[in-house]
């Protein structure tokens, strides 16, 4: 399902019955689609999805009234549990301020993913983000992670395992309101 809705306007399709039960792949799935909501993602079975890169970058780029900015996403149903790539996956969104990744008991599960490279990039409204359950044991790739998150004041990294982790570069470039960052466990 690479880029299978990639600019796509997604106010004209029900995605309600769409089977994912056997897809592996959903980079770019939604990047650049407008209309975006989280009912388009609802019934999704991602329990085999390996590949996730890009599947929410850039969505609703051309949203011209606040009504139609692509501001929330719930991720907390979809079973991540095999994907190995997240990189740019919720990047560029320039009116996101929320995402649910849920709490422990979500399906939503990074423990296999390598790759986290430019995760949230671009994503210039978000204030406050979550990642405290996230499990970064087998990431090797963090590089421009939180790159141009500029209104990013709270993060809670103090769970990440970046032993394995090759490449931070610009990691937190230009995240510029960020008060505290305690990185105590990174090695």
């Amino acid at each position: 399902m690479t880029g299978m809705f990639h600019g796509a306007d997604l106010s004209k399709m029900d995605l309600s019955g769409l089977k994912t039960d056997n897809v592996t792949d959903m980079s770019e799935m939604f990047g650049q689609a407008s209309n975006f909501s989280n009912s388009d993602i609802a019934n999704f079975n991602t329990s085999n999805v390996t590949n996730m890169a890009s599947m929410f970058n850039r969505v609703n780029p051309d949203a011209s009234d606040q009504e139609n900015y692509f501001t929330t996403i719930d991720l907390s149903h979809l079973d991540t549990s095999h994907v190995t790539d997240m990189s740019k996956m919720l990047a560029n969104n320039s009116h996101l301020t929320t995402i649910n990744f849920g709490d422990s008991n979500s399906k939503f599960d990074t423990s296999q993913v390598t790759n986290m490279a430019q995760m949230f990039s671009g994503d210039t409204a978000l204030t406050e983000l979550d990642v405290s359950k996230f499990n970064t044991r087998n990431v090797v790739d963090m590089s421009y992670m939180f790159n141009q998150d500029m209104q990013l004041m709270h993060l809670d990294l103090s769970s990440f395992d970046t032993k394995k982790v090759v490449d931070m570069s610009y990691m937190f470039n230009n995240v510029t309101q960020l008060g505290r960052l305690d990185l105590r466990n990174f090695k």
